[in-house]
């Protein structure tokens, strides 16, 4: 296992997380595995031109708009915040030197097709997540190990003979792909998460344990991840979604510049500071009321598409009401807590002892280097926390919170005191217009709620990474972008 390359890793294990919130050790491939279709195609024109409210401008309402229009649809979009992207979020005025780091999604996997085609389409280039060179470093009980990204052949843990000789991709190979292969793909038509209840019933962590992953084992595969009691369900469909992951990326210069690009040739369809307050809708057509500024207004529409997040959208008054399944999904659904904590470093001083910047650690939390790639001296570490410590985190005061994770960035990473010159905090569970990462299955909520976080209500239709196979990756919400876009073309006016 020590002799795995780069590539052979990404091809079977993956080290780090996701996009947004999804932690790491469960993206990666199976073996043996095929590529994943998205089956997410553009809209085709049918009938009469429509009016079309778009609630949200992050990736799934710019892409819905998107195709709306180039089909001759009148679109008005309303975003209740004075940017596009929702939490495709990248920081630059933060940083000195032209420097930048993601605080919301991160990641595009080289399966996301449709990811990958709309950068593409905008002529934005992709670019390695990681550095080519460098070690990681893995933090586990305390110690710290150097390796490459698969790992070292040697972990300080306890571990079976068997585990030893695995390594930790072998692991996750004996211990959750063999069974994610059983689920096939969750994007094809038909999907259903009631075939593998079983999965559903426990955690991903009690899953590992009945598998007969040893208390180490278990400690070296969630290295950097806070499954937070993840339904099992949960992350095995993750994993069989994504299919033969051979590389991961970015969008060179941030990843906002996707939403940026979808956004501007719709600037002026789209209101910003609009906080939508409720949803009418009769035989005739749909009303949003929203407030912008200290005034309501109200814009009438044929069909509402709405992408916001499920708990954001609790706020919201429907009337009718809601159907109860769809009541109870946007209401009982949770959310992943997600904190990023990112500092600047005056140097990039673990390169001295052939550190990349990237690290894993058991607290736990993982560490990336984003500046890998951009000029100049000077560092940014990301440190990216999900479940639990990410709410210990959040609920310090902001100073503390710096201090608090720069003195742990210190063990993984030392000298990042000493070269300490600033930083960043953002908490997703605190944002106004989130209320968390992504979505999030507790067991049992998938086979009670998967059915229902896509269906329309009459004429109001449902996007946003939550309602697609690909929950917390900016595929899923280019998916619901595309399907939102789809229902509202065939359906009537």
């Amino acid at each position: 296992m020590s002799k795995f390359t780069r590539r052979d890793f990404l091809r079977t294990a993956g080290v780090a997380g996701a996009a947004l919130a999804v932690p790491g050790a469960m993206r990666g491939a199976m073996f043996g595995a095929t590529e994943q279709s998205s089956a997410g195609g553009a809209a085709q024109a049918r009938g009469a031109r429509k009016r079309v409210i778009v609630v949200g401008a992050g990736l799934a309402g710019l892409v819905a708009a998107r195709e709306l229009v180039k089909n001759g649809h009148e679109v008005t979009i309303l975003e209740a915040q004075l940017r596009p992207g929702g939490r495709v979020l990248t920081l630059r005025s933060e940083f000195s030197d032209g420097l930048y780091a993601e605080a919301g999604a991160a990641r595009i996997l080289s399966t996301h097709d449709l990811t990958i085609r709309y950068a593409r389409e905008l002529n934005l280039k992709l670019v390695p997540f990681y550095p080519s060179s460098g070690q990681f470093v893995f933090q586990v009980a305390g110690q710290n190990v150097a390796g490459p990204l698969g790992g070292p052949s040697q972990w300080p843990v306890a571990l079976t003979a068997e585990e030893r000789r695995l390594g930790r991709g072998g692991m996750w190979k004996r211990y959750v792909f063999d069974v994610a292969k059983e689920l096939g793909n969750p994007a094809e038509a038909g999907w259903s998460p009631s075939k593998f209840a079983e999965y559903d019933k426990v955690t991903f962590v009690q899953f590992l344990r009945q598998r007969g992953a040893s208390a180490g084992a278990i400690r070296v595969m969630l290295l950097g991840s806070d499954f937070d009691g993840a339904s099992a369900l949960r992350i095995l469909s993750d994993i069989a979604v994504n299919g033969d992951v051979t590389g991961e990326f970015k969008i060179d210069g941030g990843n906002d510049r996707l939403p940026r690009a979808l956004a501007a040739p719709l600037s002026s369809r789209i209101r910003y500071g609009a906080a939508l307050e409720s949803v009418e809708q009769d035989r005739r057509g749909v009303r949003a009321r929203f407030l912008q500024g200290n005034l309501t207004h109200t814009v009438e529409g044929d069909r509402l598409i709405c992408t916001i997040p499920f708990p954001v959208l609790r706020r919201v008054e429907f009337t009718p009401q809601l159907p109860d399944e769809k009541f109870y999904a946007i209401q009982n659904t949770y959310y992943l807590s997600a904190t990023r904590v990112i500092f600047q470093e005056r140097r990039r001083y673990f390169a001295a002892r052939g550190r990349n910047g990237f690290a894993l650690a058991d607290w736990p939390v993982e560490v990336w280097q984003p500046s890998f790639d951009q000029p100049g001296e000077r560092a940014l570490l990301s440190g990216y926390m999900t479940g639990e410590m990410a709410r210990r985190v959040a609920g310090l005061p902001e100073d503390r919170r710096l201090q608090s994770v720069l003195n742990e960035m210190e063990t993984l990473l030392p000298g990042a005191r000493e070269n300490f010159e600033g930083g960043y905090s953002k908490t997703w569970d605190d944002d106004f217009w989130a209320r968390g990462a992504a979505q999030w299955f507790r067991p049992g909520q998938m086979t009670d709620y998967w059915a229902h976080m896509a269906t329309p209500a009459g004429r109001v239709h449902f996007g946003g990474e939550h309602t697609s196979p690909w929950p917390g990756w900016m595929q899923g919400a280019i998916h619901s972008g595309l399907r939102t876009a789809r229902e509202v073309e065939e359906a009537g006016t």
